[in-house]
């Protein structure tokens, strides 16, 4: 489900993940109340440029999980010509730290991304008023 957004947000050069954390906030709490308890599953397309193209919701799970595949983040990343992409999901119960799934998805996603030549740049797992991010702690693969 593409996201529609403020226009300003296209004019964002993205370069920190705070930028991603505050943005994917943002999105998220346009939601119904009730589905902000969901985890949700983005992913942020970029230009070459590192400014967003997109923002794709690839899948919205129940209130401790979501299923999410590497055909369901790389298809508009493929169909848009995106240089590169960011990932990001929410933890509705606050706690950021990775589980093993949300590490295991990440190395998938990042070697599927090696195999399409679109390289995830980053993912954020994000809260409120927290966040995690796999390039700041150099968890990328």
């Amino acid at each position: 489900m593409l996201i529609k957004v403020d226009e300003n947000y296209y004019k964002e050069k993205l370069t920190r993940s705070g930028d991603v954390h505050k943005i994917l906030n943002q999105v998220l709490s346009k939601f119904d109340t009730y589905d902000q308890d969901k985890e949700f599953f983005f992913v942020i397309g970029l230009k070459r440029s590192n400014r967003i193209k997109y923002i794709d919701v690839c899948s919205m799970g129940g209130l401790h999980s979501t299923v999410v595949g590497a055909r369901e983040v790389f298809r508009r990343a493929i169909v848009e010509a995106s240089a590169a992409i960011i990932l990001g999901h929410n933890h509705p119960s606050g706690e950021v730290v990775p589980s093993e799934a949300d590490k295991k998805i990440t190395r998938v996603l990042c070697e599927a991304g090696k195999l399409l030549d679109i390289k995830v740049i980053d993912h954020v797992i994000f809260a409120k008023d927290s966040f995690y991010s796999f390039a700041d702690e150099g968890e990328l693969i």
